[in-house]
């Protein structure tokens, strides 16, 4: 057979899976990473042990009392698209882009895609305006899809934007 012949016909290696316990180690990642980002803030904040149904940190003001409550949503890849909102008990959904390399369309791209993690802070009646105007993505059973490319401004209005949460407190 000739080397062009091979080249042909020779399959695609199938692309690896991610397993349940590294999706969980990067879910965990980009939860310490808003914590982080909340605390160098001087806003304090923890993290819910594993499984809380609405919220993954929890940030509070002690001297007015306040608090609020904030999902965390993790993508790996730099060019992921799609969020996945189920639960709306919280006050925001934090967006992390971990950036760890591309997803789709990895072979026309010369860069590896690593880069700093991004962060997009949603609060929920922003996301909720978003479902009753039909501007969502999609469903997934009970689970909203949303999709920055398809907000305002590319959502990029929510890009880093932590005062949202600073100023919730106050």
């Amino acid at each position: 057979m000739s080397e062009r012949r091979k080249k042909t016909t020779a399959k695609k290696s199938p692309k690896k899976r991610s397993t349940s316990a590294e999706n969980r180690l990067r879910s965990e990642g980009a939860e310490f990473l808003v914590l982080a980002n909340l605390l160098i803030r001087d806003i304090h904040s923890t993290k819910a042990y594993t499984n809380f149904p609405a919220w993954d940190v929890l940030a509070t003001n002690p001297k007015s009392g306040t608090q609020a409550r904030v999902q965390v949503k993790s993508r790996w890849a730099t060019d992921s698209g799609n969020f996945l909102v189920k639960n709306f008990d919280c006050d925001f959904v934090v967006l992390v882009y971990l950036n760890r390399g591309y997803n789709f369309g990895k072979r026309a791209r010369n860069e590896s895609g690593l880069k700093d993690p991004e962060f997009w802070i949603f609060p929920t009646p922003h996301l909720k305006k978003l479902i009753e105007k039909g501007e969502v993505s999609g469903r997934l059973g009970d689970s909203y899809s949303f999709r920055k490319s398809k907000m305002l401004n590319q959502g990029e209005d929510f890009k880093s934007r932590w005062d949202l949460i600073e100023n919730f407190l106050n």
